[in-house]
Protein backbone atom coordinates (compact mmCIF):
# COMPACT_ATOMS: atom_id res chain seq x y z
CA UNK A 1 0.00 0.00 0.00
CA UNK A 2 1.41 3.32 -1.03
CA UNK A 3 1.31 6.06 1.62
CA UNK A 4 1.19 9.73 0.92
CA UNK A 5 3.99 11.90 2.21
CA UNK A 6 1.75 13.21 5.01
CA UNK A 7 0.69 9.70 6.11
CA UNK A 8 4.33 8.50 6.11
CA UNK A 9 5.40 11.42 8.30
CA UNK A 10 2.56 10.68 10.75
CA UNK A 11 3.54 6.98 11.00
CA UNK A 12 7.10 7.94 11.86
CA UNK A 13 5.86 10.12 14.69
CA UNK A 14 3.88 7.19 16.08
CA UNK A 15 6.90 4.81 16.19
CA UNK A 16 8.24 4.10 19.73
CA UNK A 17 11.20 6.26 20.65
CA UNK A 18 14.52 4.63 21.56
CA UNK A 19 16.07 5.56 24.92
CA UNK A 20 19.56 6.63 24.04
CA UNK A 21 21.79 6.79 27.16
CA UNK A 22 23.28 10.15 27.94
CA UNK A 23 27.03 10.49 27.73
CA UNK A 24 28.85 9.68 31.00
CA UNK A 25 29.75 13.33 31.49
CA UNK A 26 26.07 14.12 31.97
CA UNK A 27 25.37 11.34 34.49
CA UNK A 28 26.44 13.34 37.53
CA UNK A 29 24.36 11.28 39.94
CA UNK A 30 26.42 8.20 39.09
CA UNK A 31 29.65 10.05 39.72
CA UNK A 32 28.35 11.29 43.07
CA UNK A 33 27.37 7.75 44.06
CA UNK A 34 30.88 6.48 43.29
CA UNK A 35 32.43 9.39 45.18
CA UNK A 36 30.22 8.71 48.20
CA UNK A 37 31.29 5.06 48.24
CA UNK A 38 34.98 6.00 48.04
CA UNK A 39 34.65 8.55 50.86
CA UNK A 40 32.80 6.01 53.01
CA UNK A 41 35.53 3.42 52.49
CA UNK A 42 38.26 5.93 53.38
CA UNK A 43 36.39 7.06 56.52
CA UNK A 44 35.73 3.50 57.69
CA UNK A 45 39.34 2.46 57.00
CA UNK A 46 40.64 5.48 58.92
CA UNK A 47 38.36 4.84 61.90
CA UNK A 48 39.29 1.16 62.03
CA UNK A 49 42.99 2.04 62.05
CA UNK A 50 42.51 4.72 64.68
CA UNK A 51 40.55 2.43 66.98
CA UNK A 52 42.43 -0.82 66.41
CA UNK A 53 45.60 -2.36 65.08
CA UNK A 54 46.65 -5.73 63.69
CA UNK A 55 49.39 -7.51 65.60
CA UNK A 56 51.40 -10.57 64.51
CA UNK A 57 52.73 -12.74 67.33
CA UNK A 58 56.49 -13.23 67.30
CA UNK A 59 58.25 -15.66 69.58
CA UNK A 60 56.97 -18.08 72.21
CA UNK A 61 56.61 -15.85 75.28
CA UNK A 62 52.80 -16.23 75.33
CA UNK A 63 52.63 -19.97 74.63
CA UNK A 64 50.25 -21.73 74.74
CA UNK A 65 47.76 -18.83 74.65
CA UNK A 66 49.28 -17.30 71.51
CA UNK A 67 51.80 -18.80 69.16
CA UNK A 68 54.26 -17.61 66.53
CA UNK A 69 52.61 -16.20 63.42
CA UNK A 70 49.09 -15.78 64.79
CA UNK A 71 47.21 -12.59 63.84
CA UNK A 72 45.42 -10.56 66.50
CA UNK A 73 43.15 -7.52 66.64
CA UNK A 74 44.18 -5.04 69.34
CA UNK A 75 41.73 -2.40 70.56
CA UNK A 76 43.28 1.04 70.96
CA UNK A 77 40.19 2.65 72.46
CA UNK A 78 39.42 0.31 75.40
CA UNK A 79 41.90 2.04 77.65
CA UNK A 80 40.46 5.44 76.77
CA UNK A 81 37.45 4.55 78.92
CA UNK A 82 38.67 1.92 81.37
CA UNK A 83 41.77 0.98 83.29
CA UNK A 84 43.73 -2.17 82.42
CA UNK A 85 42.90 -4.96 84.86
CA UNK A 86 44.64 -8.09 86.07
CA UNK A 87 44.27 -10.81 83.44
CA UNK A 88 44.06 -8.47 80.43
CA UNK A 89 46.35 -9.36 77.53
CA UNK A 90 47.95 -6.16 76.26
CA UNK A 91 50.36 -4.94 73.59
CA UNK A 92 52.80 -2.20 74.59
CA UNK A 93 55.94 -0.43 73.47
CA UNK A 94 59.03 -1.97 75.02
CA UNK A 95 60.35 0.45 77.68
CA UNK A 96 63.95 0.02 76.52
CA UNK A 97 63.08 0.28 72.82
CA UNK A 98 59.73 1.97 72.02
CA UNK A 99 60.08 0.92 68.37
CA UNK A 100 59.56 -2.69 69.49
CA UNK A 101 56.17 -3.98 70.69
CA UNK A 102 55.56 -6.73 73.25
CA UNK A 103 52.49 -8.80 74.08
CA UNK A 104 52.04 -9.85 77.73
CA UNK A 105 49.41 -10.39 80.40
CA UNK A 106 48.72 -7.79 83.09
CA UNK A 107 49.43 -9.41 86.45
CA UNK A 108 49.66 -6.47 88.83
CA UNK A 109 48.16 -2.98 88.96
CA UNK A 110 48.98 0.12 91.03
CA UNK A 111 49.38 -0.69 94.72
CA UNK A 112 49.86 -4.45 94.24
CA UNK A 113 52.69 -6.44 95.81
CA UNK A 114 53.96 -9.19 93.48
CA UNK A 115 55.83 -12.21 94.76
CA UNK A 116 57.20 -15.49 93.45
CA UNK A 117 57.46 -18.15 96.13
CA UNK A 118 58.43 -21.72 95.24
CA UNK A 119 57.71 -20.89 91.56
CA UNK A 120 54.17 -19.84 92.47
CA UNK A 121 52.71 -16.38 91.84
CA UNK A 122 51.31 -14.40 94.78
CA UNK A 123 49.52 -11.05 94.58
CA UNK A 124 49.24 -9.16 97.86
CA UNK A 125 50.01 -12.37 99.71
CA UNK A 126 47.39 -14.51 97.94
CA UNK A 127 48.43 -17.41 95.74
CA UNK A 128 47.00 -17.03 92.24
CA UNK A 129 45.73 -19.95 90.18
CA UNK A 130 46.76 -19.43 86.54
CA UNK A 131 44.93 -21.88 84.24
CA UNK A 132 46.68 -20.49 81.14
CA UNK A 133 50.07 -21.74 82.41
CA UNK A 134 50.91 -25.21 81.08
CA UNK A 135 54.63 -25.39 81.86
CA UNK A 136 55.94 -25.19 85.40
CA UNK A 137 58.18 -22.19 85.87
CA UNK A 138 61.75 -23.19 86.67
CA UNK A 139 63.69 -21.97 89.70
CA UNK A 140 65.98 -20.10 87.33
CA UNK A 141 63.10 -18.24 85.61
CA UNK A 142 60.98 -17.73 88.72
CA UNK A 143 63.30 -17.47 91.71
CA UNK A 144 61.85 -16.37 95.03
CA UNK A 145 61.49 -12.62 94.78
CA UNK A 146 59.24 -9.75 95.83
CA UNK A 147 58.29 -6.62 93.91
CA UNK A 148 56.94 -4.10 96.36
CA UNK A 149 54.07 -1.72 95.69
CA UNK A 150 53.53 -1.02 91.99
CA UNK A 151 53.49 2.77 91.40
CA UNK A 152 50.55 4.72 90.00
CA UNK A 153 49.93 4.46 86.25
CA UNK A 154 52.18 1.41 85.97
CA UNK A 155 51.63 -2.33 85.53
CA UNK A 156 53.43 -5.58 86.20
CA UNK A 157 53.24 -7.83 83.13
CA UNK A 158 54.30 -11.42 82.50
CA UNK A 159 54.34 -13.78 79.54
CA UNK A 160 52.26 -16.95 79.88
CA UNK A 161 55.38 -18.93 79.01
CA UNK A 162 57.32 -17.94 82.12
CA UNK A 163 60.44 -19.87 81.08
CA UNK A 164 60.81 -17.93 77.82
CA UNK A 165 59.58 -14.38 78.30
CA UNK A 166 61.16 -10.96 78.59
CA UNK A 167 58.76 -9.18 80.94
CA UNK A 168 58.51 -7.22 84.20
CA UNK A 169 60.92 -9.64 85.88
CA UNK A 170 63.69 -8.19 83.73
CA UNK A 171 65.25 -4.80 84.53
CA UNK A 172 65.01 -3.69 80.88
CA UNK A 173 61.19 -3.97 81.15
CA UNK A 174 60.23 -3.57 84.81
CA UNK A 175 56.95 -1.86 85.59
CA UNK A 176 55.26 -0.80 82.33
CA UNK A 177 54.00 2.79 82.31
CA UNK A 178 50.45 3.41 81.14
CA UNK A 179 51.60 5.72 78.34
CA UNK A 180 53.44 2.77 76.75
CA UNK A 181 50.28 0.69 76.41
CA UNK A 182 49.00 0.38 72.84
CA UNK A 183 45.84 -1.55 73.54
CA UNK A 184 44.00 -4.64 74.67
CA UNK A 185 43.98 -7.87 72.66
CA UNK A 186 40.38 -8.64 71.63
CA UNK A 187 40.37 -11.17 68.83
CA UNK A 188 42.50 -13.80 67.09
CA UNK A 189 41.60 -14.05 63.41
CA UNK A 190 44.37 -16.22 61.99
CA UNK A 191 44.79 -19.14 61.58
CA UNK A 192 41.12 -19.68 60.72
CA UNK A 193 40.86 -22.87 62.77
CA UNK A 194 41.78 -20.89 65.89
CA UNK A 195 39.55 -17.82 65.49
CA UNK A 196 38.60 -16.70 68.98
CA UNK A 197 37.45 -13.76 71.05
CA UNK A 198 40.00 -13.10 73.78
CA UNK A 199 38.49 -12.64 77.21
CA UNK A 200 40.16 -11.51 80.41
CA UNK A 201 41.35 -14.20 82.80
CA UNK A 202 39.62 -13.22 86.01
CA UNK A 203 41.82 -13.21 89.06
CA UNK A 204 40.41 -13.25 92.58
CA UNK A 205 40.62 -9.80 94.13
CA UNK A 206 43.56 -10.02 96.54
Amino acid sequence: MNLSAEEEAASLLDEPKLNVPLPFSFRWHNALDVLEIIVSIVVIYTLVNLLSMRYIVHGSSMDPTFQEGQFLIVSRFHFWFEEPERGDVVVFHAPANPAEDYIKRVIGVAGDRIEFRDQQLFINGERIDEPYITEVCSRFSCPDRVWEEIPEDAYFVLGDNRNSSVDSRRPNVGFVRRDLLIGKVLFRYWPLREIQLISRSFFPTP
